[in-house]
C-alpha cells in the first residue's frame, strides 16, 4: 500500500509549532514540506522501480493483471506503466480498482484522469469499469464483477497499486460503507460523498 504524500504533508504542517508566530510556523512547515515532499518522491521512484521489476519478471512466465487506482497513487502508475517495454506490455491487463460512476470518459473517472496525466496504454489489454456496455449503475458493476472473475480465473499474476485517501479509503471501499461490509460480490456499487462509486471489495481476494 502507498500512503498518499498529501495528507501526511498537511497532517505535518498542522502539527508543527501551532503555537508559534505565523512566520516562524510558516517557514517550518515550508522546510518540513521540501523533506516530506523528498521523501515521497523518493518512495514514489523506488516504488516504481520495484513494480516495473515484478511485472516484467513474471511476464516472462505468463500473463500479469495490473490493479490500478486513482487519487494519490496515478502518477506511480503512470510512471509504471510507461517505462514496460513492448514485450512486457504484450502480456499485460490493465483495469482499476474502483470508479466513480457516470458517463465513459467523465471528468471525474479515474481512467480519465491516468490518461490526461499521460498513461500509455499502447500495446496493452485494457478492462475498463466504465465500458457503455451496461445501462444502470448495478448493472455496471455486475458486468465488472464477472469480466473481473473471468480474468482472474486465467491465473495470472496479480498486482494491485492502493492509495489511502485522505477519508480512509483504499480502492473505493470506505470505512464501515456496503463495500467494506460485502460478504459475497467482487464489485459493488454504493452512493459516497458527491460521488456514486464502484469499487472491488475485499471478496475480490
Amino acid at each position: 500500500i502507498m500512503l498518499s504524500g498529501n495528507p501526511i504533508i498537511r497532517t505535518f504542517g498542522h502539527i508543527c509549532s501551532p503555537q508559534k508566530s505565523d512566520l516562524e510556523r510558516n517557514v517550518r512547515e515550508f522546510h518540513l514540506h521540501e523533506i516530506i515532499v523528498t521523501i515521497m518522491d523518493n518512495m514514489d521512484e523506488t516504488l516504481k522501480q520495484n513494480i516495473v521489476a515484478e511485472i516484467t519478471e513474471h511476464a516472462k512466465a505468463g500473463e500479469v493483471l495490473y490493479l490500478a487506482s486513482g487519487g494519490s497513487s496515478i502518477s506511480v502508475t503512470i510512471a509504471v506503466v510507461n517505462a514496460l517495454p513492448p514485450e512486457v506490455r504484450a502480456r499485460l491487463t490493465f483495469t482499476l480498482t474502483d470508479e466513480r460512476y457516470g458517463k465513459v470518459g467523465h471528468t471525474d473517472s479515474n481512467w480519465r484522469q491516468l490518461l490526461a496525466g499521460g498513461l500509455d496504454l499502447s500495446g496493452i489489454t485494457t478492462l475498463p469499469v466504465l465500458s457503455g456496455a451496461a445501462t444502470s449503475i448495478e448493472a455496471t458493476a455486475t458486468l465488472f464483477g464477472d469480466r473481473l472473475m473471468k480474468l482472474f480465473a486465467k491465473k495470472p499474476y496479480v498486482i494491485a497499486l492502493f492509495g489511502v485517501g485522505a477519508d480512509s479509503h483504499i480502492a473505493g471501499i470506505l470505512p464501515e460503507s456496503p463495500a467494506a461490509q460485502e460478504k459475497e460480490r467482487p464489485v459493488v456499487a454504493y452512493h459516497a460523498g458527491e460521488y456514486e462509486r464502484l469499487t472491488i471489495t475485499p471478496q475480490i481476494f
